[in-house]
C-alpha cells in the first residue's frame, strides 16, 4: 500500500485546525469521537484493523481544542491494490484495475451534527484535494452510508440516483454479488418523499461522482452502503479550482 506524501501536519484557518492524528492520545480521542458519531456512544471506541495503516485526520476548533470532524484515508498504488482496502469487504472492486495510477480511499468521514458547519466540510475536502494532487491520484472512492439496514426505506434516494445518471459506468462499477439493486426502487411506486442523501454523497455527486448499482448492509455499524467513486480526470475544472483554493489561500 502506498503511503501518502505529506507536506504538512497541522493546518489552521478561520478558527479551525486540521491535525494528522499520530500519537496514542490523539488517536484515542479520535476513536471516541467516531464512537459517538457512528455507534451512538456505546461502550468502547471505533478503532478497527484499518486504523493500523490508514491515515487519520481530525478537525478541531482552535479555542477549545475539541474535535468537530474527522476522516481517514489510504492511497493505493493502483486500482488493483484497492481490493486490500476497507470497501472491498462489501463490494467486488476488481473492475478498479482499469486505474493504473494511485487511487485514494476515503472513509470514516464525519462531522459533529450539533457543532459542525460547512467550513469543516470544505476544510476536509481541501485536505483530500491536496493529497490527490500531491500523489497523482486518478480515482477517489469510499462507501456512502444510509441509516439502518432496510435498503427499501431509502427508495426515494435510490430512485433519484437512477433517474439522474448517477450510476457508475460498467468500466469500473463493482460487480454485483448480492444485495439490493437500486433499480428495484424504480419499481416501487410508493411515494417515498424527497430524496435524503448523505452530505458526503452529495459532495461526490457535485464533483461528478457515481455510485454502485446495488446497496449492501454493514452489520457492524447497522447501515446500508453504496460504493461511491470519482474519476479525478472528470471533475469539472471550476469545482477543482475552488477546492484547490482552500489551501492556496493559506
Amino acid at each position: 500500500m502506498g503511503r501518502p506524501e505529506l507536506q504538512f501536519q497541522n493546518f489552521t484557518r478561520g478558527g479551525l485546525k486540521v491535525e494528522l492524528c499520530q500519537t496514542a492520545r490523539s488517536l484515542g480521542q479520535l476513536w471516541q469521537f467516531r464512537n459517538a458519531i457512528f455507534r451512538g456512544g456505546m461502550q468502547g471506541d471505533d478503532r478497527d484493523i484499518w486504523d493500523e495503516t490508514y491515515l487519520n485526520f481530525c478537525i478541531k476548533n482552535i479555542d477549545k481544542n475539541e474535535i468537530l470532524g474527522c476522516f481517514r484515508l489510504e492511497i493505493f498504488p493502483s486500482g488493483t491494490a484497492a481490493v486490500h482496502g476497507y470497501s472491498a469487504q462489501f463490494f467486488d472492486l476488481s473492475p478498479l484495475r482499469v486505474f493504473d495510477r494511485p487511487v485514494l480511499e476515503l472513509g470514516r468521514f464525519a462531522i459533529d451534527p450539533q457543532r459542525g458547519n460547512s467550513d469543516i466540510f470544505r476544510l476536509a475536502w481541501g485536505v483530500v484535494t491536496q493529497l490527490v494532487d500531491q500523489n497523482n491520484v486518478s480515482f477517489l472512492f469510499g462507501c456512502s452510508s444510509f441509516a439502518g439496514t432496510q435498503p427499501q426505506t431509502h427508495s426515494a434516494g435510490f430512485r433519484y440516483l437512477c433517474r439522474n445518471d448517477h450510476i457508475a459506468p460498467h468500466s469500473w462499477r463493482p460487480v454485483f454479488h448480492g444485495g439490493y439493486r437500486l433499480a428495484q426502487a424504480l419499481e416501487d411506486h410508493k411515494d417515498g418523499g424527497a430524496p435524503n442523501l448523505p452530505p458526503l454523497l452529495r459532495a461526490y455527486l457535485g464533483l461528478g461522482g457515481k455510485v454502485s448499482d446495488h446497496a449492501v448492509i454493514d452489520p457492524d455499524l447497522g447501515t446500508t452502503l453504496l460504493f461511491t467513486g470519482l474519476n479525478v480526470a472528470q471533475v469539472p475544472q471550476k469545482r477543482a479550482q475552488r477546492l484547490r483554493a482552500i489551501f492556496a489561500a493559506h
